[in-house]
């Protein structure tokens, strides 16, 4: 298998992974975004990445991993200025991944008990794999 069809694989891989958590556009409210528990209202996300964009961010990345990022929310509603906390494999780019494909979503200016979000803190566990279930070969 070529590269950019395992990299356009592992896009797909990802997006069913967000997907089945909640996180489409305008989707449901959830708490797996949370670092804490000082934020009782669920996060409304607005945005979500795309294909397209996830598919770009893949380049940093070998193999399959898992990596998981803390971000703080801006006023625009971006998680910015991530911090990797763990990583696995090292070195094989899952970081970074994290980080880029995290700062693509977006939330609503409001939870759903009606509290800012801008300086929200975030955390986000992104693995990243071949998709699982499906024939091999």
């Amino acid at each position: 298998m070529g590269q950019g069809m395992r990299r356009l694989l592992f896009s797909i891989s990802l997006l069913g992974l967000l997907g089945a958590a909640g996180f489409g556009v305008a989707g449901p409210p959830t708490r797996p975004w949370d670092c804490d528990d000082a934020y009782p209202g669920a996060l409304r996300w607005l945005l979500a990445p795309n294909i397209a964009t996830v598919g770009a961010a893949t380049q940093y990345v070998s193999g399959k991993g898992v990596a998981t990022v803390r971000c703080v929310l801006n006023a625009s509603g971006r998680p910015k200025n991530c911090e990797v906390l763990s990583e696995d494999p090292p070195g094989h780019g899952f970081g970074r991944f994290a980080s880029e494909t995290t700062g693509m979503f977006k939330a609503a200016s409001k939870d759903v008990l009606g509290q800012p979000t801008a300086g929200r803190p975030v955390c986000r566990t992104i693995r990243l794999g071949p998709p699982t279930g499906g024939p091999t070969g």
